[in-house]
């Protein structure tokens, strides 16, 4: 799947990958400034990826400027794919776009906090996602950096699947980022169940405005299944909605 929708790349395309392609590890560079202890980085991040919040804010804004593929859209959710990227072309980056009007809270007021403690707060969000079985923040380094580990439930003959992630968040402009990754699996040893996934890049971003809330998330796993992703596809449109309206449900009863 991974090279099978591949389109012409315009030259501002090109300097965008270039960008992070042509990084090379500098044995002498300086990464005190890294938001993650290197220990927490794969070896495939750290020649691609620049761990700090600038490099992250640039990171994400680079792949959220690029020209992705549509799949579905509807009045709220959009899901699109990039058949490329800067880890590994092995698995597509999925992009799911989603508008919540905040109509839908009235006659109750919610902020963006709101949204946002719902999604990440991990008692919050076990309340209302089904699909959770254990959410544990495995180390908490500070108020924006911490190692998560995330299992779902089995769901008929698929078994649990686990994600051990270093996550960092912050603000900037009013916009909330979210980054997670895989951790390297030596710290932490894969069970056979759960499954361990890996998590190449999965970016949260959300804002507000007047009459709206917005998510924008862009991941990439490799949920260890022989499924073709294409056909994980066919699903994503109706668990992107469920999602939003058990989010919704839950918010507006807190």
């Amino acid at each position: 799947m991974g090279n099978c929708c591949r389109q012409f790349k315009s030259a501002a395309d090109e300097q965008e990958i270039q960008k992070y392609e042509k990084v090379e590890i500098n044995d002498n560079a300086d990464y005190s400034n890294y938001v993650f202890d290197l220990k927490y980085i794969r070896e495939d991040e750290l020649n691609k990826i620049k761990f700090t919040k600038e490099g992250l804010t640039d990171l994400i804004e680079s792949l959220r400027r690029r020209e992705y593929i549509q799949k579905y859209q509807d009045e709220t959710i959009k899901i699109s794919i990039l058949d490329d990227s800067i880890l590994t072309s092995d698995f597509m980056l999925i992009r799911c776009e989603a508008q919540i009007p905040k109509e839908k809270f009235s006659p109750l007021s919610k902020s963006l906090s709101d949204i946002i403690n719902g999604i990440f707060d991990k008692e919050k969000r076990l309340k209302w996602d089904n699909n959770m079985k254990e959410i544990e923040i495995l180390e908490n380094i500070n108020s924006q950096t911490m190692i998560v580990k995330t299992v779902t439930n089995k769901v008929l003959m698929v078994n649990s699947r686990e994600m051990i992630e270093k996550r960092y968040e912050w603000y900037d402009n009013n916009i909330y980022y979210n980054y997670s990754s895989s951790i390297p699996d030596n710290i932490y040893s894969p069970s056979e169940d759960p499954v361990r996934v890996l998590s190449y890049i999965a970016i949260n971003i959300l804002w507000e405005d007047e009459l709206n809330f917005y998510l924008d998330s862009i991941n990439q796993y490799d949920i260890k299944m022989n499924i073709p992703q294409a056909m994980m596809l066919l699903s994503l449109p109706m668990k992107m909605k469920d999602f939003i309206n058990k989010l919704v449900e839950f918010v507006k009863t807190e």
